[in-house]
């Protein structure tokens, strides 16, 4: 079976948060969508990038291409690229933290759209280019 295309989980995205009123926030997962796609994804009206992950291991086993880590900062700063304030919430969506123009530029290369990232994340794992 054939993989979705980022075109896909966007008109995904974009019908859930208009046929989902009733649910407040809609998260997009960027190990499975790609850091690119999570990012245009805000403009899908998702409003949660999930998230902080130290070690993925079952979706990459099942062929994703993502990094298996992405930093807190780095995960900032790919939200502030799109315009957007990051804002730690906790498990009831309270505000921990909000991010506003604080950090440097990303310490990741999401690379072509369809290709493996060109440099990993968080612990500064390389992935080779295509």
């Amino acid at each position: 079976m054939p993989s979705t295309t980022g075109f896909d989980d966007l008109k995904t995205l974009a019908i859930a948060r208009l046929m989902l009123d009733n649910i407040p926030h809609v998260k997009s997962f960027w190990i499975m969508l790609g850091l690119k796609i999570a990012q245009i994804s805000m403009f899908f009206g998702v409003d949660d990038i999930d998230g902080t992950v130290v070690e993925e291991r079952i979706t990459h086993m099942a062929g994703a291409t993502t990094p298996e880590a992405l930093s807190k900062d780095d995960l900032v700063a790919m939200i502030a690229e799109t315009g957007h304030v990051a804002v730690e919430r906790d498990t009831l969506y309270r505000v921990v933290r909000t991010y506003a123009e604080e950090l440097e530029a990303p310490a990741w290369d999401a690379g072509p759209i369809g290709a493996p990232p060109r440099v990993g994340v968080s612990s500064g794992t390389v992935a080779t280019d295509a």
